[in-house]
């Protein structure tokens, strides 16, 4: 064995040594380096809703958010309602002094009413979701809606038990030419040659607003700092208001100056009077827009919102009115109409009207974790064309309609108030602070 290993290892060095004389050499300092492979960065290194275009594999392609609103809306208009004013019964001489707390006599004070309402700040909620539909972001479809909470701003006014202060709900009398209105309370005077009333006044503005929109998103610019969307969808709007005005009266001398059905009331009964004003609108309509994102520095991105919406609001109007007389001993007896709210303007009325919703939205947002952003921000939203319970109001009134007044004319074909369909704009604004997940 070992006669034969060693013959063997001769022969394969002969073997290799030819071979390798007959190879030419090779330099393997002049061999070209091999192609380097980029290493990506990693996702949660991205902007967090502008990618540059070798990231695009890693883009969000979902997105959710909610959003707390903090809000305020357009003060609702209100004609004078509720007035008050200088009253001496002693000098006052009835059908011939100005009527005390009327509009434009001497000292009228309007209590409530007159310049509009201010409904104070609307808290509420905002959610939106989307889902991008191609891998590079190019289209996608987002839904949204947002929802401020029912608010009522309210106003009383009460008389002590000797009528005082005179408290007034002021009208134009139709059938005598004059400015009166309807007492809730007024005193009596020291002869009693006519009964006081001891009452109150309370008005009571209420409103709800949301809405909701979808979109197709297309995207038109994508860079690493800055994005810009187009964005195509529908939109609806739904604004809820209305307005009530109660009085409350109780005889306080003889001889009696209340009345219910055209009969006296005597001492120790109740009078209540009740106006609502109720409005609906709801707008249906087509939006056009953009939204453009700033990238700021790696976690703080801007973006801006801005679109259009062209469409109609549909409208609805209804005014009610109910008087009740309470009598110790005797059942409660009701009849229609109020004050303001009478027979010949109590009904449901419709409408419709062509209507612009411009919005606006700016927003700051701050990159929390790679999947989390926080973020705050200002919104504008006009409406063109609404009816808002206020604007129903007539201020001219037939007073022989008014259950509960002095002329009571049992069956009266009576044409004011008449029924009112005016319109108006109306606007919201306010900020937010939301959080969007995204992944």
């Amino acid at each position: 064995m070992r006669k034969r290993l060693l013959f063997v290892l001769p022969v394969l060095l002969l073997g290799a040594t030819a071979l390798s004389a007959q190879m030419p050499s090779v330099d393997f300092r002049s061999l070209p380096p091999l192609p380097s492979v980029a290493t990506p960065a990693p996702c949660s290194d991205r902007a967090p809703l502008a990618c540059p275009p070798a990231q695009k594999d890693c883009s969000p392609q979902f997105w959710a958010s909610a959003d707390y609103l903090l809000w305020w809306v357009k003060k609702a208009p209100l004609p004078p309602v509720a007035t008050t004013g200088p009253f001496n019964p002693d000098t006052f001489t009835p059908g011939v002094d100005p009527s005390p707390g009327a509009i434009g006599s001497p000292n009228t004070t309007i209590l409530r009413g007159g310049r509009g309402v201010d409904l104070g700040t609307f808290s509420g909620v905002q959610l939106r979701t989307g889902y991008w539909l191609t891998p590079d972001r190019s289209v996608g479809v987002e839904a949204g809606a947002f929802l401020l909470e029912r608010r009522s701003a309210s106003f009383t006014a009460t008389s002590d038990a000797n009528g005082v202060p005179l408290l007034k709900v002021p009208f134009f009398d139709t059938s005598t030419g004059r400015e009166i209105g309807a007492n809730a309370a007024f005193a009596n005077d020291a002869a009693n040659t006519f009964g006081g009333l001891a009452g109150s006044i309370r008005v009571v503005n209420t409103l709800r607003l949301w809405g909701a929109d979808l979109a197709t998103a297309v995207n038109l610019h994508d860079t690493k700092t800055l994005r810009v969307d187009l964005l195509v969808g529908l939109r609806y709007l739904d604004l809820d208001e209305s307005a009530r005005i109660a009085q409350t009266a109780s005889p306080i001398g003889q001889p009696l100056f209340a009345g219910f059905l055209g009969n006296d009331v005597p001492l120790g009964a109740s009078i209540t009077s009740l106006d609502n004003f109720h409005t609906r609108n709801k707008f249906y309509g087509g939006t056009v827009g953009g939204r453009v994102y700033w990238q700021v520095m790696d976690q703080l991105e801007l973006s801006l919102l801005g679109r259009l919406g062209l469409g109609v609001t549909q409208e609805r109007s209804a005014v009610g009115g109910l008087s009740t007389l309470v009598m110790p001993g005797v059942p409660t007896m009701t009849a229609q109409g109020g004050t303001l709210a009478l027979p010949s303007n109590i009904g449901v009325r419709r409408g419709s009207d062509f209507a612009v919703v411009p919005e606006v939205n700016l927003n700051a947002h701050y990159q929390l974790t790679p999947y989390l952003t926080a973020s705050v921000g200002y919104s504008f939203l006009y409406w063109s064309s609404v009816v808002r319970p206020g604007e129903q109001i007539d201020h001219n009134v037939d007073s022989r309609q008014i259950p509960t007044g002095q002329t009571f004319a049992q069956g009266l074909n009576a044409t004011s108030p008449s029924s009112l369909m005016r319109r108006t704009d109306f606007w919201a604004n306010g900020v937010n602070f939301g959080l969007e997940f995204q992944f």
